[in-house]
Formats: structure tokens, sequence, C-alpha cells
């Protein structure tokens, strides 16, 4: 492979190109993107077992365009299919000239990990979304970047951390940069904070759970940020007045994932009391559909599904990720003809499953309890859903989980349940039961909501 001198030039000559197609109309890009997907499925039914089914089934011939109908009859590409036998979703022929095959996972957090096999070539595309992502929002790259996430068993330690001399290799950002010091997420949120203040650093990388507990986190000291950028969950309601009250700082989301890369950035000039994301669609097309499987209005909340246009090792074509997002409007005022996300709402696990197996997405908005109560940390379980048995209802059951700094009285305990029957739908029970930690998932991942129902 070449030399890291010249991957730096390719970096930044993709670089100056992005900078062009951003601005291109929604119909260019469009177009762009279904000259990409013709090879990519030309490739897949060739060299991949399990693809070649599921084009064959709506009538792909190598080619001749997949007409608009013959894309969304197109079945899903399931997580769990491709778990099933790995083998039959990967290439047998990747083209050379994409380089050595690269090995991706997701995380694994909803106990489903899946491994994904990319490129090369791939994997230094994604890395020109990532850095796109810190020039969009003016991030000064030679200021000091902290980043909070896992790491492996004994690194990234407090009271120290690690450091090293800059942000990322010379692929991801291909000119000098600050450097970068790192924490591990299972450290306490007081050594976080108290860790962060001594850094120095401008810009922190991090969970939205990692806010939410410093937003309840005990007095002491708390680190000056210009700008906090969000990964891997998404955000609740209140994280972004918590980020601006709790670190002084503008909070900017990106939608990634581990086998599909970047996904969607926050834009840059959104209008205010926005939270718009622009799809990346130079790699990647973003579907948001109905349980039908058709396209979703503006404004509506669907499924996602996803196609990486330059992944040919292990090819995802309409794959379903399990997430839930809202799609936005055709256009942005900012002029970027990049396809508009209105808001990434999470994973289906975290729905929540009302009267009559209606999903719901809760917003509890604990944070209006947090200054009131010594909760520390919070996670909401469903255990059962309501049904009618010989005439008789019975309630589903919600579990609050709950660490505290201090026993809770009854009337404290009724004002959570309030706050919690106040948005539910249907007949609810809600269990409150205390914990001394809740911990994050081996990922590094934490859930504050979840369905797992009991047997």
């Amino acid at each position: 492979m070449a030399g890291a001198e010249t991957l730096a030039g390719r970096a930044i000559a993709f670089q100056q190109r992005l900078a062009e197609t951003q601005w291109l109309a929604p119909a260019e890009i469009a177009a762009m993107q279904a000259r990409a997907i013709a090879p990519l499925l030309e490739h897949a039914w060739r060299t991949v077992p399990a693809q070649r089914a599921r084009l064959d089934a709506v009538g792909y011939r190598p080619g001749a365009p997949l007409s608009t109908e013959a894309w969304r009859a197109l079945a899903p590409q399931s997580r769990r299919e491709m778990q099933l036998d790995p083998v039959a979703w990967a290439s047998t022929a990747p083209p050379p000239e994409h380089g050595e095959i690269v090995h991706a996972a997701s995380s694994g957090s909803t106990g489903t990990p899946l491994a994904v096999l990319g490129t090369v070539h791939d994997a230094l595309i994604a890395k020109a979304f990532s850095l796109r992502a810190m020039l969009w929002h003016d991030i000064d790259l030679e200021a000091t970047l902290a980043v909070i996430r896992k790491h492996a068993d004994g690194e990234a330690q407090w009271p120290d951390g690690d450091r090293v001399a800059r942000w990322g290799d010379e692929a991801s950002y291909p000119f000098p940069t600050g450097p970068r010091v790192s924490l591990d997420v299972h450290v306490t949120t007081d050594r976080q904070l108290e860790w962060l203040a001594r850094t120095g650093a401008r810009y922190l990388l991090a969970y939205p759970s990692i806010l939410r507990a410093f937003g309840s986190a005990p007095e002491g000291p708390r680190p000056a940020l210009d700008r906090v950028i969000t990964i891997s969950e998404a955000l609740g309601d209140d994280d972004r007045a918590i980020t601006r009250e709790v670190l002084g700082a503008e909070l900017v989301d990106a939608y990634s994932a581990r086998e599909a890369g970047p996904i969607a950035l926050q834009c840059p000039d959104a209008p205010e009391g926005t939270e718009h994301y622009h799809v990346q669609a130079e790699r990647i097309v973003m579907e948001i559909v109905d349980d039908a499987g058709e396209p979703v209005a503006p404004g509506e909340a669907g499924r996602v599904l996803l196609t990486g246009l330059h992944n040919y090792a292990q090819p995802l074509i309409r794959y379903e990720i399990g997430d839930i997002a809202v799609q936005g409007p055709p256009s942005c005022t900012c002029g970027r003809g990049l396809p508009v996300v209105s808001r990434i709402k999470g994973r289906v696990r975290n729905m929540l499953i009302g009267p009559g197996g209606a999903r719901f997405w809760p917003s509890f908005a604990t944070s209006g309890l947090i200054g009131r109560l010594p909760l520390l940390q919070h996670q909401f379980i469903q255990r059962s859903v309501a049904s009618v048995v010989d005439g008789r209802e019975t309630p589903a059951r919600l579990e609050s989980h709950l660490v505290v700094a201090r026993p809770l009285t009854r009337e404290e305990e009724d004002m959570i349940r309030d706050r919690l029957m106040s948005r539910l739908n249907g007949p609810w029970t809600i269990d409150i039961r205390y914990r001394d930690s809740i911990p994050r998932a081996s990922s590094g991942k934490y859930e504050d909501c979840f369905v797992a129902l009991e047997d």
C-alpha cells in the first residue's frame, strides 16, 4: 500500500472533492448515488452468494438498471442472516485495487454483535467523513482533544489517562494536529470531570450518556470546553441543554455505526431549534421506511436501511441496522444538497411496547428530577406488556432502576412514579429498584431504556 505521505495527499484531495459535492443539487446527488450503486449490485450479484439470491428475487440482471419498484421490493438485509451464515454474505473476489481486507464489528450493545469485512479503500474513505465533521464545525485541530470511551482493560486509567501527540493517523488528519488525551469510560464520573478539567482540552469526544452523568454529578471541578462531539448513542431530549449548563459547550452529534462507518453528520448551519443531520451521501445511501418498506414522509419516523457504496468485501445493501430515525425536509436552508434527517431516535430495542403491541418512544424528561432528587443513575426496563385475560386487564410493568446519593422518601418515589406514568400509554405498574451501580454494556455504551420481557 502507499506510504503515509501518499495517503495524506489522497486524503486532502478527497476532502477537496467533498467540499464541492456537498453543494450539488439533491437530484445530482441522487444521480451520483445511482451511478455508484450500479457496479456495486453487479459485483454483489457475481461474487456474493446471499446477495445474488436477493437480487434474483426482484428480477435483477447484470448490466440492466434496477427500477425504483424493484429496489424497494428488495428485502432488507438483516443482521441475523449475516450472523447465521457470514460466508454467504462475503465476496468471493473483492477487487484487488481496494487493498487488504479489514475487519469491523458492531459493538454488540444489544447482545447481537456482528463482524463485517471491509477493505482499506473503504476504510480510508470513511476517515474522510470523520474529518469532514470537524471541518464543518470549525474545530481547531491544533487544540487538545479529550476522548472518554471504552478502552482495553488497564488502558487510559485515572489519574493520568493516555496521551498521544496527534488526534489520529495522517490518513485521518493529513496535517499537524494537537495532542489527544484519553480516559476509559468505566472511570467514575467525578474522576472523569476532575481529569477533564486538568487536561486543558478544548474539545471532548464522548457518549451522550457520559454527559447525562455529568448533569447529576456532585459539585467539583468543571472543565471549560468549546465543543462536545457525541458518538455511538442516540441523543436524549435534554442532552444539549445539559452540555451547555454543565460544560458551557455546544454539542455536535455524529451518527455512525461500527459496521457502516459515518452515516450522517449534524448540519453546521441548521436553523435554530433544529437538529438536522446530513446523510453522507457520497459514501452511503440512507433510507427511512415504514413497516411496509415504503419511504416515510418528512417529519415521520421509520426504520433505517443503509447501502454502503464503497465496501466490496461484504456489501451492505439495504441493510437494516435496527435504528429508528425521522425523515427530514427535502432540502436544508444551509444550501447543501445532501439528504436531511431530522433526528436519530435510536434502536428499536429502546422503544417501549404499549397496549396492542404498538411501540413508542418514551420521553421521561428525567433531567427535571435530577435537580430535585439525588439521582446518580437511572435505567428503565419494560418487563411485561399489558394484556387482557378472562376479561381482566393486567398492566404492563416497568422497572425503574435507580442509583441514589441517599435513600428516597416515599413522597420522592411517588414523584418519580407520577413523572413516568404521565408519559406512558395505557395501564402500567412502576417498580422502583435500587442499585449500587448500573454498569455499561461490554461495548462501553449505556442504554437508559429498553425492553427485556420476562417469560
